[in-house]
């Protein structure tokens, strides 16, 4: 991935300047936390590492000295916001020092949408006297964009032709500008976003998790079915780590902790602490193009910790998460008698499909959800199912993890005890007819 970054992004010839320009948040971690990953730093250690490379950290801050200009300035941006609803902050970046810096370097990289949006006007200047090439690591453009708006296709315009490269960390809003916007698709690139998996890695092993985590404040998360599910599940113990929940009541079973990543409310070792007790991640999300939930999911799972995510449009990397090895995702399937027969373990409540995997011998793992599926231990063995857990036994990951592991090895021993089941199907038949007087069938 870095020879992808520094290669075709960045070219393979020595590079005098590099400027990276973030929104806040940077700073006050690399000044103010003594261990911080790599995550949100875009390679930009990388190159300071590097003696090639004369690398420098700009920030659009709200921490300036007052400035007649910048203050004229900033009431133009809060016009723009309110006829467009993007984010145009540029006037907290104009200073003398970092357009001394912009001036000076030879490749700029802007990280996410919102920095683009506010730095348009400044770039649109620059370009008309410098040779300065710009990059742009996109995370949710499109699903800010509405083209209906005559305001955002002039925005939107204006940046294909200004920008240079177009780097997408989402592999869903990577095929939607090449669909629908093919003509510029030589600046577009397809970067996964990766996280430091040495900084996010389990520190022990510890098989007593009992929290159910929610972390992140995107405003494409589905708040109110997260809090709605913590209180209607009152067995399990939530914490939601995000500012998205303060009109919501408190609730004993939801531990709800206020962090902003930007203001470093909560530090990176104090998340991953809070991953250290946890046995699941949930990512509700309302449907976008934006790959909402990335980070967190893969952090989560450099942990160990599962993660329940919605699928959504702009899922970030579908080609992975999909039919990969002995994992297959299925949606509104139809015909579940034929998902079920090319199966080799077949993981389910213990519903009506149960029948099914029965019938196709099957290795199945049940699981009984609701009160009618209350069938004695032997009746299920009788079908063939000798796997049964219950809805509580659901917060035991770790353990589950283990017991489907050991069905897939030892599967063809199951399918012989399920051939050997005292299930007839001629006496079901008989009963049938019996019970509704059926005679010709």
């Amino acid at each position: 991935m870095e020879n992808i970054f520094f290669g075709k992004i960045f070219g393979k010839f020595k590079l005098l300047n590099i400027t990276y320009i973030f929104m806040k948040g940077r700073v006050f971690k690399q000044k103010n936390e003594t261990t911080i990953p790599n995550d949100f730093f875009y390679f930009y250690e990388k190159f300071e590492e590097s003696k090639e490379f004369n690398i420098r950290l700009l920030e659009i801050n709200s921490i300036n000295k007052f400035n007649p200009f910048r203050y004229f300035y900033s009431l133009y941006e809060k016009y723009l916001r309110y006829r467009t609803g993007l984010s145009f902050y540029g006037n907290e970046f104009l200073k003398y020092q970092n357009l001394k810096t912009v001036y000076k370097s030879d490749k700029i990289l802007l990280v996410n949408e919102s920095v683009s949006f506010s730095l348009l006007l400044l770039f649109l200047f620059l370009k008309k006297i410098t040779k300065i090439e710009i990059t742009i690591i996109l995370m949710g453009l499109f699903s800010k964009i509405n083209v209906n708006n005559k305001y955002h296709s002039r925005i939107l315009k204006r940046m294909f032709n200004l920008y240079d490269k177009f780097i997408f960390v989402g592999k869903g809003e990577y095929d939607f500008a090449q669909k629908n916007y093919p003509e510029w698709s030589e600046k577009y690139f397809f970067l996964p976003f990766s996280v430091d998996q040495d900084f996010w890695k389990p520190k022990k092993n510890n098989q007593n998790k009992k929290e159910i985590l929610f972390l992140g404040n995107d405003l494409n998360r589905d708040f109110e079915f997260a809090y709605n599910l913590g209180k209607n599940m009152t067995k399990y113990s939530f914490i939601f780590v995000s500012n998205g929940f303060s009109k919501y009541k408190k609730h004993k079973n939801i531990q709800i902790l206020n962090s902003n990543w930007s203001e470093g409310s909560l530090a990176d070792i104090d998340i991953r602490n809070i991953f250290e007790k946890s046995a699941l991640t949930i990512v509700p999300l309302i449907n976008t193009i934006q790959p909402s939930g990335q980070s967190v999911s893969l952090q989560s799972m450099s942990m160990n910790v599962p993660v329940i995510i919605t699928k959504t449009e702009g899922f970030w990397d579908s080609d992975t998460f999909k039919n990969y090895k002995n994992i297959i995702i299925k949606h509104k399937p139809q015909n579940i008698s034929g998902i079920i027969s090319g199966t080799k373990i077949f993981i389910s409540s213990a519903s009506t499909s149960m029948f099914e995997a029965s019938f196709l011998k099957v290795p199945s793992l049940l699981f009984r959800m609701n009160s009618n599926q209350n069938l004695i231990d032997s009746a299920y063995e009788k079908l063939g199912h000798f796997f049964n857990l219950d809805k509580k036994d659901l917060i035991s990951t770790h353990k589950i993890a283990k017991l489907i592991m050991l069905m897939f090895k030892n599967r063809n021993k199951i399918k012989k005890m399920m051939i050997k089941s005292n299930i007839e199907v001629e006496k079901i038949k008989k009963n049938y007819r019996k019970i509704f007087k059926f005679n010709n069938e």
